[in-house]
């Protein structure tokens, strides 16, 4: 990795860390970036500048382990209704230039009985020309994750279940029957 852009890292990291309140969250960042397969350090930079977006919006973490170079893989989700877990993949390629403004194309992926998608980022044209400002890179990063966060919504989150297991279908049949039983009572009293 060259020396500029471990500075650039560097000094990402550390604007970042400033904005953590907590130390357990320095250290999950310092392990998610650490699970980049031999990075150029770009894909660490988006990484680091957009995880206090992630902590702010309560979306949880996870690394993804790839055996790809220059690419850091990572699975962002949170709990939704009835604690059901929704969740996409991003796979942050820190050798390729992509451009920040194009149309995003998520592909389409099913693990067990949950849809997701998944985002290959290029991120190493984030700033045109490879600008060393750390806040520039930060802005940057930022505004493609809320455009990604938008593509989501856009796509009416497509980050659902692929099946009704077995079980929740027959509470839901179990909760139909219960709603028409407490309607006919309600006819039977008028």
């Amino acid at each position: 990795m060259p020396l500029e852009v471990r500075t650039l890292r560097d000094e990402v990291f550390a604007q970042v860390c400033l904005t953590l309140k907590k130390v357990d969250n320095r250290r999950e960042l310092v392990g998610l970036l650490n699970a980049a397969n031999k990075p150029t350090g770009f894909e660490q930079i988006f990484l680091g500048a957009i995880y206090p977006q992630i902590l702010n919006r309560n979306f949880g973490i996870l690394p993804l382990p790839t055996t790809t170079n220059h690419r850091l893989d990572v699975e962002i989700g949170y709990l939704g209704h009835n604690e059901d877990y929704f969740f996409w993949a991003f796979e942050i390629d820190g050798a390729t230039e992509d451009r920040p403004d194009r149309t995003l194309v998520p592909e389409q992926k099913i693990r067990e009985d949950k849809r997701y998608v998944i985002y290959r980022l290029g991120v190493v044209g984030l700033v045109k020309p490879r600008n060393l400002d750390a806040l520039q890179w930060i802005i940057n990063a930022q505004v493609l994750f809320n455009n990604v966060l938008a593509d989501l919504k856009r796509q009416n989150y497509k980050v659902t279940a692929a099946s009704i297991p077995y079980f929740e279908r027959g509470r839901l049949s179990l909760l139909r029957r219960l709603a028409r039983d407490e309607l006919k009572k309600r006819r039977f009293r008028s």
